[in-house]
């Protein structure tokens, strides 16, 4: 569908077009290919998914190759790029940022906003496994998809496999507490109500026969004990960090 779509978007002559908007709103591209890993068809694809996606969510997904970091990590390279390009969706500039580097053969994606609790570790694990393997193979166009698939799952399911953040979870947590307690009501009154032999008595020697039983002899005897293992609590991920332009990031990366 996808697909369908971008064709018939490319019949209509729209390549054209795509330089007249981001003229007019003065957003950067999404798709910067300083690398020249695509064809001039796939980056048109490329970007026409990406702009889909953002202007959908309002939460820039952009990429971006380049030939080497020159000597810069590639956190500080990719950080430094979405915040002096200007990228990031609204006040709190919510977007993801995937950068190549060709030569350190790394991938990172900045976090920002929203983007730094919807794509988080796990997410992260994720999309690596996604698209990583596409990277290798030297198949970027399906690299870059993966991505912004991800990405898309990401915010709107608050996770890519629906985990965490605060998409779903918002929702869904009080809802089944409610749901929960209504369950758990209805039971109880049904065994109450089928309980109608049994009269409430204050102390417990209303249910003791008399003469029933007898202790001659009573001692205190240890028989064990049950130790209960408290989990270490987690240290933090240490991913959210300030980028040299004062601008707060999540994210991640590896290898390829």
């Amino acid at each position: 569908m996808e697909a369908k779509r971008f064709q018939e978007w490319m019949d209509q002559g729209a390549m054209s077009s795509v330089i007249t908007v981001y003229g007019a709103t003065a957003h950067p591209g999404r798709v910067v290919d300083q690398a020249d890993l695509l064809t001039d068809q796939e980056e048109a694809e490329l970007s026409w998914e990406l702009d889909s996606i953002s202007e959908e969510l309002n939460f820039d997904v952009v990429v971006v190759s380049v030939s080497s970091l020159n000597g810069e990590t590639i956190q500080t390279a990719a950080d430094d790029f979405f915040d002096e390009q200007g990228y990031g969706m609204g006040n709190s500039q919510d977007g993801a940022l995937l950068m190549l580097a060709m030569e350190e053969r790394q991938w990172y994606v900045s976090t920002s906003g929203t983007g730094i609790d919807y794509i988080d570790e796990n997410d992260l694990d994720e999309m690596e496994n996604r698209m990583v393997e596409h990277f290798s193979e030297g198949n970027y166009l399906e690299g870059f998809l993966a991505y912004a698939d991800s990405c898309r799952e990401a915010v709107e399911y608050g996770g890519i496999s629906g985990h965490g953040g605060n998409g779903v979870s918002l929702f869904w947590i009080p809802g089944s507490l409610l749901i929960g307690f209504v369950l758990a009501f209805l039971v109880t009154k049904t065994w109450k109500d089928q309980l109608k032999s049994v009269h409430y008595q204050k102390a417990a020697l209303s249910y003791v026969e008399e003469e029933s039983k007898k202790v001659t002899k009573s001692q205190d005897q240890f028989l064990y004990h049950v130790v209960v293992p408290t989990p270490r609590p987690k240290q933090q991920s240490g991913n959210s960090h300030v980028s040299s332009s004062g601008h707060r990031h999540g994210g991640g990366g590896g290898r390829f």
